[in-house]
């Protein structure tokens, strides 16, 4: 899962927590309970404060309307899931685009899977 840390529009971390997430909730379709689910887990990891678009935060007016999410499968080091909470103007702009995320965002899950699949690389070389 991605974790945004810092002020809007700064720099963005990355950060990889064990047993986060379940399995199922990055290739389940994006329903009720299962949309649900992943929205928890994001507000859980700490990600549910700002709308992932747009990048502004969520108060009492804005609230989080929708969900966008990109799964990437990397043959040798398996499946990255990358999702993030949307405001009501940017799920109706995702809507209007055929249910697809973002230039900006899938430019942000490329990246986050790039991390992972870093990370799962056996470190080699010697000392």
């Amino acid at each position: 899962m991605k974790s945004h840390q810092g002020a809007p529009h700064g720099p963005k971390t990355w950060t990889v927590r064990e047993g986060s997430g379940s399995p199922a909730l990055s290739v389940l379709p994006l329903r009720g309970a299962v949309s649900k689910a992943l929205g928890d887990e994001l507000i859980r990891n700490g990600c549910g404060d700002h709308c992932g678009e747009c990048e502004k935060p969520f108060t009492a007016v804005r609230k989080a309307r929708g969900i966008g999410r990109v799964t990437h499968l990397a043959p040798a080091s398996g499946l990255y899931c990358t999702a993030w909470l949307l405001c009501g103007a940017c799920t109706a702009a995702m809507r209007a685009n055929g249910n697809k995320v973002s230039a900006k965002l899938l430019a942000e899950a490329r990246e986050a899977a790039k991390a992972g699949m870093l990370m799962a690389m056996p470190a080699g070389g010697s000392a």
